[in-house]
């Protein structure tokens, strides 16, 4: 049996589904708005990461995958939660003796961080050490959801693109598929430590907008802009709660993307990810009809 915080996000969602499909039975943490499912081998429960643990969430588990987070906001505790909630699940688990824990990290978290997500991310990793716990550090996840979505959803509806110091950072993604495969294989053959996940070969982020403009079949205009000037705009459009599917958070993280050499920790893994344009392809050959 699984239990699966932040079942109702992005990742976590596709998570209850696709081992709900490998005949797992699946429990799945819900923040609000908790899941139905026709399924005998799913529950739903409410769960938040600054609240006590429920200890009937996790009876009889094997596998705990922790994807539940809280977004960024100064007004509010959300570091703070994010990291004691961890902290304090990852020692329940380990008193109840569940086989494998998996925290979900990013590759976006790293010593140079600039965003609050890649700085508690990266010193939570810190805190899995010498224990059967696996840390998965994947590269952007594209799925339909998340910052690839949002990306996506911006180069559709838009022609002027803004470009971060000229665009030229790198990164590296993950077919949210593969990213599941991984986790399942992770169980499979009792993987631990911290490990990174994504296509072999890194791409530029003006790379990825283009491939995503041609896609929808648009032209689009790259302009370059100090950092500096887009941090400004995107503080105006906070202050004066102006619509806007992107954060200055996710543009902390942009900022500061790199790229890293996964060969070593593909081998654990022992399959090769898709690499962007597959995934993209495989994407929109199974997008869902958009509801306008």
């Amino acid at each position: 049996m699984i239990v699966i915080t932040g079942a109702g996000g992005f990742i976590g969602s596709f998570l209850v589904d696709y081992f709900l499909q490998n005949n797992y039975y699946v429990r799945g943490l819900y923040h609000k708005n908790l899941a139905k499912k026709s399924n005998a081998n799913f529950e739903a429960f409410q769960f938040n990461l600054s609240s006590e643990i429920n200890l009937e969430h996790f009876e009889n588990a094997d596998y705990v995958i922790h994807c539940a987070w809280e977004a960024f906001n100064e007004k509010e505790s959300s570091n703070e939660n994010n990291f004691k909630g961890t902290i304090k699940l990852r020692d329940y688990c380990r008193e109840i003796n569940i086989k494998k824990f998996v925290f979900l990290s990013s590759m976006s978290a790293h010593e140079n961080s600039l965003s609050n997500y890649g700085k508690t991310k990266y010193i939570l990793e810190s805190q899995f050490e010498n224990h059967n716990e696996l840390i998965i550090k994947p590269g952007l996840v594209l799925g339909y959801g998340g910052l690839f979505s949002k990306i996506d959803f911006y180069i559709e509806e838009h022609s002027i693109i803004p470009l971060i110091d000229g665009g030229h950072q790198t990164l590296q993604t993950l077919l949210i598929h593969d990213l599941a495969k991984a986790i399942h294989i992770g169980f499979e053959k009792d993987l631990k430590g911290t490990l990174l996940l994504s296509e072999i070969e890194p791409i530029e982020i003006r790379s990825l907008y283009k491939t995503l403009a041609e896609i929808h079949q648009k032209k689009i205009i790259l302009i370059n802009l100090p950092f500096p000037i887009v941090k400004l705009a995107f503080k105006l459009i906070q202050i004066f709660h102006i619509p806007f599917n992107l954060s200055i958070e996710n543009l902390l993280g942009l900022k500061q993307l790199r790229s890293f050499d996964v060969r070593t920790d593909l081998k654990a893994f022992g399959f090769m990810p898709n690499n962007y344009l597959e995934s993209i392809n495989i994407l929109k050959a199974n997008e869902p009809v958009k509801k306008h």
